[in-house]
């Protein structure tokens, strides 16, 4: 089990610490872990490619020519059509990595020894030297927990580690967040898990399901994904079009809109502003066939700024991720979410994360 620092809001990030490197040249560095992609990568300098913007206090990753994986490799062949072949030297595994907010990361597939806990080993991994378009993914480093070739659990399947992975995302500021890999067997308190079938054949955790606002039904297929790389939410238009008109008749009583998008101003004071917007709107409800992944308007709707409130839900392109929908942190507080691998299901329950830490051997 690896703990995890920040929250959905007001921190927007979660932040895993991995060791990386060996003997002196070993390092501790902060991950933004990401079930959202399949590849792990930090913004690092490599002779012969541009490099990267500093950031106060954070150290940057110095990568050395003998670690690059050559072009012929399978795990350079597992990222299709994301190989860049204009950059660098001959024989070199440039990637471009895009996503979903139309952010791109630009670098080179090396070789270097990453620690998850008891597992010293040798990775393949991004060197990163050109982050764009988003000022946040620039001062990025991230791990990616998604199911392909290049994931961290398939490949620390490949040192017999069961690929499986899951996480508990705080829903209180007393909840511990925490990532693990491996055996869920091991958590305690396990809660009635609810399971569905999974797909990973774009590369993501995904599965269809039937989508209500409380009791009335929206959509009744939609395809979604679980995204911890993104903070928010991401439904595509013909979704998030019904979600926001629901939202702002269930508001309307008690807010008005702000000039800021998708955020609304009580009124008049209230003590709870929280409160307020959360009694007034319903649940959005997933069905994966008769299995229910329920989002109550606490995960959903965040507060700002005293009497302000803003939606945890953004309109994604549509012409992005192939048409499909992204819960991301703010929907999955409060859960216990399971991504088995090796039988190709998703399994999620309620409760506290505090109450699923195993306790000390």
């Amino acid at each position: 089990m690896f703990p995890l620092q920040g929250n959905a809001y007001p921190a927007e990030h979660y932040r895993l610490t991995i060791p990386v490197g060996t003997g002196q040249s070993r390092r501790n560095f902060e991950f933004d872990p990401d079930t959202g992609s399949d590849v792990t990568w930090l913004p690092c300098r490599l002779p012969g490619h541009p490099v990267p913007p500093t950031v106060p206090g954070q150290p940057i990753y110095e990568a050395r020519r003998d670690q690059i994986v050559p072009n012929n490799d399978e795990f350079c062949k597992s990222l299709g059509g994301r190989v860049n072949k204009k950059c660098g030297y001959p024989g070199e595994c440039c990637y471009t990595l895009e996503y979903g907010d139309d952010s791109k990361s630009e670098g080179v597939l090396i070789r270097e020894t990453l620690t998850f806990g008891d597992v010293v080993a040798e990775f393949v991994i991004g060197c990163g030297y050109r982050q764009t378009s988003d000022e946040h993914l620039a001062l990025l480093n991230l791990i990616s927990l998604g199911p392909g070739m290049l994931g961290i659990p398939s490949q620390l399947h490949r040192h017999g580690i069961q690929n499986v992975v899951g996480h508990c995302l705080n829903g209180t500021v007393d909840d511990r967040s925490f990532i693990f890999i491996g055996r869920y067997q091991e958590l305690r308190n396990l809660p009635a898990l609810k399971w569905t079938d999974m797909s990973t054949r774009k590369g993501l955790y995904s599965h269809q399901a039937q989508l209500n606002y409380g009791g009335k039904r929206l959509h009744r297929s939609v395809d979604v994904y679980f995204d911890t790389g993104s903070t928010h939410s991401y439904f595509i238009p013909r979704v998030f079009n019904q979600v926001i008109g629901e939202v702002e008749k269930g508001l309307r009583k008690d807010f008005i809109k702000t000039s800021e998008s998708h955020c609304w101003r009580s009124r008049k004071p209230v003590p709870d502003v929280l409160k307020l917007a959360t009694n007034n709107l319903n649940a959005f409800n997933f069905y994966f066939g008769d299995k229910l992944y329920s989002v109550e308007p606490k995960h959903y709707i965040y507060a700002k700024d005293g009497r302000k409130i803003c939606l945890g839900i953004s309109e994604t392109d549509s012409r992005s991720r192939d048409n499909l929908n992204g819960i991301g942190d703010i929907s999955m507080q409060g859960k216990l979410l399971i991504f088995d691998n090796e039988v190709n299901k998703i399994g999620w329950g309620e409760g506290s994360c505090n109450a699923f830490v195993p306790r000390p051997s």
